[in-house]
């Protein structure tokens, strides 16, 4: 009877124990919780014990110094807010951290001088936003993140002089949104990054004067890029490999020092742009989009291009010839003006055809030839 007892009680203490251990890997916290002072993280484990994998959202704010009563957190399955903490220095404590299934803001906590405390932190599923933070000089604890699942916005940080701490981004899903920092230079430490969902923006940045650090961004998925109002920016060096295919929409406008605006894939586009072109009060060179089509090569690379075609003459006053050996009978020629305007196009039926532009204002324009085997671009100049 003895023996069946403690029999008995051994299962009881290994089904209760086997309970306890199901229920610390599950998620807790399903509607989420908000630490509104320094007590609320202190006592985090006595409160909830076993809980690792938070649910819900996640809000810190207003009166917290420190974090360290969250260190046993791997997961949060809504989104973090960490905002409006002025004594929080670091985000020591979410050492464990290592997904958020939803959003990451951290925003306005003025004495946050790193992200110390995120070294842990690969998946943010949807964006990520650092904003505001005007004593955070550094992001390198963001060295193991590898995922956004939607926009990477890094905002008026008065601090932050490089974005080291990105190397291990491939993509961002959404916008890549750089703008408001004033002494941020460019943009290394995005250097891994070879496409993004939505658009490229960055704006309103003092100091910058490139964007080296792109180049191996090739491909934008809303096809969006706006660059305006960084007054210390001279060249778009660091665009140089964007497939000009995936573009729609450009607006290059109030940066008073660009005056470098013939990198490959602009001229690119504007030789057969798919959408929009702005380009306006920028230095000379930039200043509109027919200096820039005067800067850029001859020969534009575009989508897929096959042997060069020929116009002559080149400045033209009233007629130019288009020469290829290589044209089939089903070949298009396509003239655009700098504002991406299609004003001339009719079919081709041989190697070699004449073209009346005397109808055209002077400026200059790029010629397009377009057959089942690919694409050709030149440039002409209407005298």
């Amino acid at each position: 009877m003895e023996a069946k007892m403690k029999k008995f009680a051994l299962l009881i203490f290994v089904l209760l124990f086997t309970n306890i251990a199901a229920i610390s890997q599950s998620p807790c916290l399903p509607e989420g919780i908000t630490f509104s002072n320094q007590a609320q993280i202190d006592s985090f484990q006595i409160n909830y014990p076993g809980c690792q994998e938070i649910g819900g959202d996640v809000s810190i704010g207003n009166a917290i110094t420190n974090l360290n009563g969250l260190i046993v957190l791997t997961s949060i399955g809504g989104y973090l807010q960490i905002q409006d903490n002025t004594n929080m220095i670091s985000l020591a404590g979410l050492n464990n951290l290592a997904l958020v299934d939803s959003c990451i803001w951290i925003g306005n906590n003025t004495s946050l001088t790193n992200l110390s405390g995120l070294e842990g932190l690969t998946y943010v599923g949807d964006f990520l936003s650092i904003f505001g933070n005007k004593s955070l000089n550094t992001i390198t604890a963001l060295k193991n993140l590898t995922y956004i699942g939607d926009e990477l916005s890094i905002s008026f940080n008065d601090s932050l002089a490089s974005l080291t701490g990105l190397e291990g981004l491939s993509s961002v899903g959404g916008h890549l949104d750089i703008g408001g920092s004033p002494i941020l230079t460019n943009l290394a430490g995005l250097d891994n990054i070879t496409s993004i969902g939505g658009g490229l923006l960055i704006g309103y940045n003092k100091a910058i004067v490139n964007f080296a650090g792109l180049e191996g961004l090739t491909s934008i998925g809303a096809g969006s890029i706006q660059i305006s109002e960084n007054p210390a920016l001279v060249s778009l060096t660091g665009l140089d490999n964007i497939d000009a295919g995936t573009l729609n929409y450009l607006h290059l406008g109030n940066n008073v020092s660009l005056s470098t605006c013939d990198v490959k894939s602009i001229c690119a586009y504007l030789a057969a742009p798919g959408g929009t072109v702005e380009i306006l009060y920028n230095a000379t060179g930039c200043n509109n989009a027919e200096e820039v089509m005067e800067a850029c090569p001859n020969d534009v690379e575009e989508i897929i291009y096959k042997d060069e075609i020929a116009i002559t003459p080149n400045p033209a006053n009233d007629k130019i010839t288009i020469s290829s050996p290589a044209l089939t009978g089903n070949t298009l020629l396509s003239v655009f003006n700098v504002s991406g305007e299609k004003v001339f196009e009719r079919q081709l039926t041989g190697t070699e055809t004449q073209i009346d532009i005397s109808a055209l204002p002077q400026g200059v324009y790029f010629v397009r030839v377009q057959d089942e085997k690919g694409i050709e671009v030149g440039k002409i100049i209407k005298q």
